[in-house]
Order: C-alpha cells, then structure tokens, then sequence
C-alpha cells in the first residue's frame, strides 16, 4: 500500500469511476474553461469523447492526489501524479525511464503546493490544468491521431505550449527540481515510445 491509498477495493472503486466518467463530471471539474458557453461545452464533450481509459483514469488519480494532499484543486503536479499512479500507461513506462517515481513525485509537489486549510468537496481543475489538457489534444492531433492517451497528457506537461506567460508549471518544477531536462524528456517520449523520427536541424 502505497502512500496510504493504493488498495485493492479503492483500486477497483477507480476503475469502477472510469466506466462511470460522464460529461457532467468532466465539467464539474472545470472542464476545458471556467466560462460555460455553448463552444466550451462541445469542446469538453470532444475532449471527453477522445480521452482513452487510461487518460480518464489518470484525471481519477488526480483528483485523489489532490485530496490525499489536502489540495482543493487539480493542478498540473496532480496530472502528473495521476499518470505516476495510472502506473500501466505509456506515459508511465516513460517517466520512469527518467526515474520519476510516485512517493518522490508526491512529496515534492506537496513541498510546492500549500495545504488548504479545509478540504472542499470537489477540486476543480486550475486553468494551468485546463491548458494542459487542451494542448494535450494539440499533441495528438500533430502525431496524426484522434484519442488522447496519457503520452498525450504528459508530453503536454513537458511543453512550453502550457506555461501561463513563460512561468513553470507546478509539474515543470517537479521535473526541475528532480534534474530533467524538459525537452530532452519530450525527445524521450516521441522518439523511444511512441516511434517519431525527429527532424535535426541544418
């Protein structure tokens, strides 16, 4: 049992929230945007339609993440960790190439993030989080596919694309403070995981 919430029942009651994952949750969550307009609702509806299990799994770990934490949102470092506990993913098998581990991983983002002096019963997701998300589709769009996976999601992570005015997210911290060179860990995930040949420059 790792730190405290890794299970077999609660395990299964994840797995069990993922079959159940609807529009309504997603948007709860804060969706794509704050603002609900009739274009912010598609939008969520097409990012929820293109999430595969595993991408919506990883979002459940989040949000547990965060309230394990005693955070009253979903920030990027709990993205980061939902993939770190999702464990199976391509996204994963790659952050532990780069010896990103879930105990490690969870400390440090609690060293970042204040605990909330009360924890509120949902956790919305912060705007860095919804940029990260809408980038993630970007990413796959560009790698010519229609589903977003949780290579998807952590390559989003990696990207300047997902920095509000060129500041480090709480995830491009972590991987900081840990020694990883965030284009470097891109380079890692296109070209050994998912097969991308890269282009070098002249």
């Amino acid at each position: 049992m790792k730190g405290g919430i890794t299970t077999t029942s609660f395990y299964a009651s994840v797995r069990l929230k993922v079959t159940i994952f609807t529009y309504e949750a997603f948007m709860r969550l804060g969706g794509l945007s704050s603002q609900v307009t009739n274009r912010n609702i598609e939008r969520g509806l097409d990012m929820l339609e293109r999430l595969t299990d595993r991408a919506r799994l990883t979002i459940v770990f989040a949000q547990q993440e965060a309230k394990l934490l005693v955070h009253n949102h979903v920030g990027t470092g709990h993205l980061l960790l939902g993939l770190l506990h999702e464990g199976e993913g391509t996204a994963a098998e790659a952050l532990h190439r780069i010896r990103m581990n879930l105990d490690d991983v969870r400390e440090a983002v609690g060293d970042i993030v204040p605990r909330a002096d009360i924890l509120t019963a949902h956790a919305p997701f912060t705007p860095n989080t919804r940029r990260v998300l809408d980038c993630s589709l970007a990413e796959a769009k560009a790698l010519g596919v229609e589903y977003i996976g949780t290579e998807h999601i952590l390559l989003a992570l990696l990207s300047e694309e997902s920095r509000d005015g060129g500041l480090e997210t709480t995830a491009q911290k972590v991987f900081v403070a840990r020694g990883v060179n965030l284009e470097a860990a891109r380079e890692i995930v296109l070209v050994d995981f998912l097969g991308v040949e890269l282009v070098g420059e002249d």
